[in-house]
């Protein structure tokens, strides 16, 4: 099997932290809803495992290091892949693609269905800094969320992925002092409905077709031998025709041939 690879997890990552990094805290004063605006934070987000800003959390809970955790801030990670079933199709329906360009048929086998399942970490030292967060992102899935992607660029396939809310879990924690060190964590749960597609093959066209009929109505068609690579035959019903006139040939992707006629009137 030759390698390939198309990026498509890849392009996922991408596209699913783009989507909430235009995320802001607005600060105001007095009032947190119709008091005046004091501070305006983007909501940082970065791919990252829970365990690797937890430690760091817990090792500095009262972020006295030079380097430490900003919050609020968000994070997300890849959790797992599952075969999703619902989705299979029949493995026989290939997808097909002409290069006119370079006189090339581009084919590759239907796509095998998985779902990744990713977790958005929203954290914050406050109620207030996660329940903006909150507000800004349940309106957006009801409950799915669709994005494009450019899945084979080859074959000019496009797919809307979609992308739903599955379930969100809570956890606040305190260390330290009960007002001082608070950590709280909603984590988001995602299913994201992805196709994975196999290799592409090319096939080349067929240009000279040589056939015969004889008088006891067989038809026998040989391809060109450079560029050919099926024979066969079929039985031609020569009583409801008295003469072909026009023949056309062609190949599909199983290396069948159709034959295409009319009666000479």
């Amino acid at each position: 099997m030759a390698s390939f690879y198309y990026g498509l997890t890849k392009q996922i990552v991408g596209q699913f932290g783009a989507f909430f990094s235009d995320l802001h805290i607005i600060r105001r004063l007095k009032d947190s809803v119709n008091g005046k605006k004091a501070q305006d934070i983007k909501v940082p987000i970065s791919y990252a495992p829970k365990e690797k800003w937890w430690q760091a959390f817990v090792s500095d809970p009262a972020r006295q290091k030079q380097v430490a955790i900003t919050l609020p801030r968000m994070s997300f990670e890849i959790l797992g892949y599952t075969y999703d079933n619902t989705r299979k199709t029949t493995r026989s329906m290939d997808i097909k693609c002409v290069d006119a360009e370079n006189n090339t048929v581009h084919t590759i086998s239907t796509p095998a269905p998985w779902n990744l399942e990713i977790a958005l970490y929203l954290v914050a030292n406050n109620q207030e800094d996660i329940f903006q967060m909150m507000e800004q992102i349940l309106p957006i899935f009801n409950p799915d969320r669709t994005i494009q992607l450019k899945v084979i660029p080859e074959m000019n396939i496009v797919e809307n992925v979609p992308i739903s809310l599955t379930s969100i879990a809570i956890q606040d924690d305190y260390e330290g002092e009960y007002t001082t060190h608070r950590l709280i964590v909603y984590t988001l749960t995602f299913t994201v409905r992805m196709n994975y597609y196999g290799q592409i093959t090319n096939k080349e066209p067929i240009y000279n077709v040589s056939m015969d009929v004889d008088s006891n109505g067989n038809l026998s068609v040989s391809y060109d031998p450079e560029s050919g690579k099926i024979s066969e035959n079929w039985l031609f019903n020569t009583d409801a025709i008295n003469m072909i006139d026009e023949t056309k040939i062609r190949e599909d992707s199983y290396k069948s041939v159709e034959i295409d006629y009319r009666e000479n009137p």
